[in-house]
């Protein structure tokens, strides 16, 4: 006849083979579906896990990608390839603020170099949506670039170099984070929509002149392949011309 201790020990033992039992069950069930099954139940169990798992994949793959795409290195990757694109000196930028796929960056500064058409450039409140599908595309395609507020200094004489592309020694901090490496030479869009525009030119104070508070709509015509500006309104100063109102223009 077993002590009790014998007895202790087995009913521990018992105890303990019971709960492997169950975890390794329940393990195999969610592995594997119930085998007592007919195939085209555990088939479908099959698809269902496949399902469950691809989802899980996609969710953390997209938070992922989303704190990507908020933090300061796509900033920095997009400020340095808007830099290549304007032929700017220097650049300075916010960070951007994805909301689903709205892109919003609160502002941008730009100081151009020899070869660019501008002086000085500000922009406010940019923002673009630009599908999730075409993230990891060389080419992106924007319907429409909507700015808040653009101040522009024009450069003047004849070295500007209005074509806008990448420059063929791109520094190393343009390497592609999460495969996302845009060619914004490539960059396409069909309108550009300005709230509140100002252009100034002029070195002196017999040539410069602006126009300021003027909306401003450009909108590309795909099969002739220009565009159209139109400006709603504004003012417009030059030499002893003061505060001429734009009806459009």
């Amino acid at each position: 006849m077993p002590t009790e201790e014998e007895r202790t020990f087995n009913e521990a033992m018992n105890e303990w083979a019971a709960k492997q039992s169950f975890f390794q069950n329940t393990h195999n069930r969610l592995v594997h579906p119930n085998p007592a099954l007919p195939w085209p139940l555990r088939l479908f169990g099959y698809l269902f896990r496949l399902g469950v798992l691809l989802v899980i994949v996609l969710g953390a793959s997209n938070l992922v990608l989303k704190r990507y795409l908020n933090s300061s290195g796509f900033s920095k990757m997009m400020g340095a390839k808007t830099s290549e694109l304007l032929h700017a000196e220097s650049f300075g930028g916010r960070d951007y603020t994805w909301k689903g796929s709205r892109a919003t960056s609160k502002a941008f500064t730009a100081t151009g170099s020899d070869s660019a058409f501008f002086r000085e450039l500000r922009a406010y409140g940019i923002s673009f949506t630009l599908p999730r599908s075409q993230l990891f595309s060389k080419s992106w395609h924007l319907d429409e670039i909507s700015i808040a507020e653009l101040d522009l200094l024009l450069r003047v004489g004849s070295k500007a170099d209005v074509s806008m592309g990448d420059s063929p020694n791109s520094p190393g901090v343009l390497a592609a984070g999460f495969g996302i490496n845009p060619d914004l030479s490539k960059l396409s869009f069909d309108l550009i929509d300005v709230a509140d525009a100002t252009f100034r030119w002029g070195v002196s104070s017999t040539t410069q002149g602006k126009i300021e508070g003027a909306p401003l709509t450009a909108t590309k015509n795909r099969v002739a392949g220009t565009w159209q500006l139109k400006l709603g309104g504004g003012k417009l100063t030059q030499n002893w011309w003061r505060d001429f109102s734009i009806q459009s223009l």
